[in-house]
């Protein structure tokens, strides 16, 4: 494991849902767990029309083993990357089974403005 590769800070929020004094449900976002990253681009695309061409890219976190994480998931958690949200696409990776690093891979949200 190449600790110096990890130079990236990345926070895990978690998803809940509260009910309010009137009962509507109301998603919201915390912050779940922060640490040190490797980030490296696993795949990118831009589909669309111009003058909307959408950028799709797919990243990949590796961050240090810690039982905490092993619960992520693609519905209730998400990470903040430079400002950016990706979601989850795929359950940690724990790298060859050794408990000593997660493989997180995660997409680009895109908020489509009109």
């Amino acid at each position: 494991m190449d600790i110096g590769a990890m130079r990236h800070r990345i926070t895990i929020q978690k998803s809940a849902t509260t009910i309010d004094a009137v009962g509507n449900h109301i998603s919201s976002w915390s912050d779940f767990y922060s640490c040190w990253a490797e980030v490296n681009k696993a795949s990118g695309r831009e589909y669309g029309v111009n003058p909307e061409t959408i950028t799709e890219d797919t990243l990949v976190f590796k961050i240090r083993w810690c039982s905490k994480v092993s619960a992520l998931n693609s519905k209730e958690y998400r990470i903040i990357f430079n400002g950016a949200v990706y979601n989850i696409t795929a359950p940690p990776d724990d790298i060859k089974y050794q408990h000593e690093q997660y493989k997180i891979t995660a997409t680009l949200e895109v908020h489509h403005v009109r």
